[in-house]
């Protein structure tokens, strides 16, 4: 009996010390209390995105998170934060991949997860897709496509119904990016897949389907919770679940699958396309071009580069662009103050039947604040991931090769000495001439991330989101469905996306 008694506890203090040793590394960084092995899991299911800000605000501007048996050092000043993607850039060039993420490679090869050198020449394949010029002509396919949502918002309108917002935006989004990264159109906002390809359908559906396997939630894969205590058993874990039909681990199995049959149909389409001498001037056409010029280049946009960034390109393009439109119009929808002096903006600017040219989109700069202002009351994208290359002190705490380090977006978007009351939304502490905005950090607001690495598409999201506000006040004004929860659900995944969608009520403005 002691013998058992003796092996379990020998078995007991090694399971501990396996749990708690990355840790100790970190030790002397200022943590919360935590359970060992599941660490500050149960505090971020409680808060979601909000844990960050929290811990923050109790522990510092340089604190550690536990999620599971992983420790992250967690920056949370601006200043820290532009020292580390900025300053120190070349210790800290390449994102984190998280351990769940090894096992999906259309997530693993894309501009977001791939390495330094290669994601710098891949990100220079792909800029001029969002230069000035190309961005001026998007305006034209841009407002085609607000002009179909325009008459579905008509629709509900007239027969007072509300709008699952969330739903219309994120297809509006995917429209738009179709014709702009891959010169065709989904059709998703007016359905017609009877004079289009059914394989765009399929390929759209898998990309949608596709983040909803990259969650920390309950909808998880086994494996993914498996990972974050025991990283050697996340694999073979994976393969038998992946097996088992209706287990998150056969979910994603299976989506990413489907995914890349979807994605490789659409290059072959393309590859098809160059052959018969189709000339395109779109992201997918810039890939296939550059890798076509020589050895070096289709050795960097191997077929798995380009089907990945591809990928990358629609799941960013919907998700940021339309998730934070809807965000968006939710506060203002929430304070009419805000809607009258923005559309007294519109009316003076743009008034209805009026068109608004790409040089005349920076005239509107209240409803440039108002976008801000939202992005900063829900920061869509909390947290930036990134890895240590080297041994380096950082505000005195020595960290190790290897730590993971993230920026907290979202820490510094409710810090109250560069956003005085935090908690209020009020765009016009966005005004360059304000006297808040001039003593503000330039970095304490970085939306879509900071330094060399921050979201490549930021100037076409920004474009888009504009020229839907406009299109859209022109003619109506919103308010809160009552069968919407107050205050807005929104959980963390990936990104901090609306559990049940932002469900406005349609109204027609009333134009002399």
């Amino acid at each position: 009996m002691a013998l058992i008694i003796a092996v379990f506890f020998v078995i007991v203090v090694t399971i501990l010390i396996y749990l708690q040793w990355p840790a100790w590394k970190l030790s002397k960084i200022p943590a919360a209390p935590y359970i060992s092995g599941l660490g500050h899991l149960p505090l971020m299911a409680k808060y979601q995105a909000g844990v960050f800000i929290k811990l923050a605000k109790q522990l510092g501007p340089i604190y550690r998170f536990q999620l599971g048996r992983q420790p992250i050092v967690f920056v949370a000043s601006a200043d820290l934060c532009q020292e580390i993607a900025i300053r120190k850039f070349k210790v800290f060039p390449n994102r984190v991949i998280l351990p769940y993420m090894k096992e999906s490679w259309i997530h693993l090869h894309g501009l977001f997860m791939t390495k330094a050198p290669d994601w710098a020449r891949m990100r220079n394949i792909l800029l001029p897709t969002f230069h000035t010029e190309k961005l001026s002509a998007y305006v034209p396919l841009m407002e085609r496509v607000m002009g179909q949502v325009v008459e579905i918002l008509d629709k509900h309108a007239n027969a007072g119904e509300d709008v699952n917002m969330t739903q219309l935006l994120q297809r509006m989004a995917l429209d738009v990016i179709g014709e702009s990264a891959f010169g065709t159109g989904f059709k998703l906002v007016k359905p017609s897949w009877a004079d289009g390809r059914s394989e765009d359908k399929d390929m759209v559906n898998a990309v949608l389907n596709s983040l909803d396997t990259l969650t920390m939630n309950e909808k998880a894969p086994v494996s993914t919770f498996a990972g974050l205590f025991f990283p050697f058993l996340q694999h073979p874990i994976r393969e038998i679940m992946k097996r088992i039909p209706g287990t998150g681990d056969w979910n994603q199995y299976t989506g990413n699958l489907l995914l890349e049959a979807q994605m490789r149909a659409l290059l072959e389409r393309r590859e098809a396309e160059m052959r018969d001498g189709v000339v395109r001037s779109d992201a997918l056409s810039l890939l296939l071009d550059a890798r076509a010029k020589s050895q070096e280049m289709r050795e960097l946009l191997t077929d798995e580069r380009v089907l990945a960034l591809a990928y990358e390109l629609m799941m960013a393009g919907s998700e940021s662009t339309g998730t934070n439109l809807c965000y968006t119009l939710y506060f203002i929808a929430a304070h009419p103050e805000v809607a009258s002096k923005m559309v007294k903006e519109i009316d003076e600017l743009a008034p209805l039947g009026s068109t608004v040219a790409f040089e005349d989109v920076d005239k509107f700069k209240y409803v440039d604040q108002v976008i801000k202002e939202s992005m900063r009351m829900i920061t869509f994208s909390p947290v930036v991931a990134r890895e240590a290359m080297e041994d380096i002190k950082v505000v005195g705490y020595h960290i190790p090769k290897g730590t993971w380090v993230w920026l907290v977006i979202n820490a510094l978007a409710q810090d109250e000495e560069d956003f005085p009351e935090p908690h209020l939304f009020r765009p016009e502490r966005f005004d360059p001439d304000c006297a808040e905005a001039k003593k503000r950090h330039p970095y304490a607001h970085s939306p879509f991330g900071i330094g060399p690495r921050m979201c490549i598409g930021y100037k076409l999201a920004y474009l888009e989101m504009k020229l839907a506000l406009i299109h859209f006040y022109q003619r109506y004004t919103f308010e809160h469905s009552p069968a919407m929860e107050n205050p807005l659900a929104v959980r963390l995944s990936i990104v901090v996306r609306p559990i049940h969608g932002v469900k406005l009520r349609v109204r027609k403005r009333e134009i002399c």
